[in-house]
């Protein structure tokens, strides 16, 4: 999913309304075979049964550019890093009252500066969820750096195939807390990644320098 279900807070209603639990003979276990997949439990709910991002039927509004809930978080992050870190709060509280996720508000609450920075990071992965921005992220934040250098993820909850000994859960699967080392290019090389995939038709201009 785009969104990670680690970065929702407990009692979060985004998460309530806009995301639901496949049950466990569908869990999705690594189902593009383009190369190592992990899976998922869950699901978006549509925004048509009550659900916050997706839409089966082309109603309710997904967005696909730049909002108010990224300038907004933008603010904060800015306001954060300068050590002005009740006013970054303060935007992150509008955007979780904006987006209906009926969470205690940060401002006032004493938080350090690694503390807020956490607050944003899971907000921006939350709200900004399908936007494109997930990776422009984790690369400024050096996730997607060497675990060497400081990057990667650690106590990542991920369903890993063929990983259950026994009948139970349905499909093989377990869930196991892994450290993801990503340590991925600074940029996306498309089309090159994709050729393999999408071989030119004959004729066709070269797509590969």
């Amino acid at each position: 999913m785009s969104v990670g279900i680690q970065d929702f807070k407990p009692g979060d209603s985004r998460f309530t309304n806009g995301v639901k639990p496949f049950a466990a003979a569908s869990v999705e276990v690594n189902r593009t075979s383009r190369g190592l997949q992990f899976g998922t439990r869950y699901y978006f709910n549509t925004i048509e049964n009550g659900g916050y991002w997706s839409t089966d039927s082309k109603k309710g509004q997904v967005k696909f550019a730049g909002s108010w809930e990224e300038n907004a978080l933008m603010l904060a992050e800015a306001n954060i890093r300068s050590n002005a870190i009740e006013t970054g709060l303060g935007y992150i509280d509008q955007v979780r009252a904006a987006t209906g996720a009926n969470l205690p508000v940060t401002v006032g609450t004493g938080l350090s500066l690694t503390q807020a920075l956490e607050e944003l990071r899971s907000e921006r992965r939350v709200a900004l969820a399908l936007r494109g921005l997930a990776f422009y992220d984790a690369r400024r934040w050096n996730i997607t750096a060497k675990a060497s250098a400081g990057g990667g993820r650690a106590n990542a909850n991920v369903i890993v195939p063929n990983s259950m000994i026994g009948a139970t859960p349905a499909g093989g699967w377990t869930l196991l807390p892994c450290f993801m080392e990503y340590n991925y290019l600074d940029y996306f090389d498309v089309p090159v990644t994709e050729f393999s995939y999408n071989v030119p038709a004959p004729g066709g201009p070269a797509i590969a320098n």
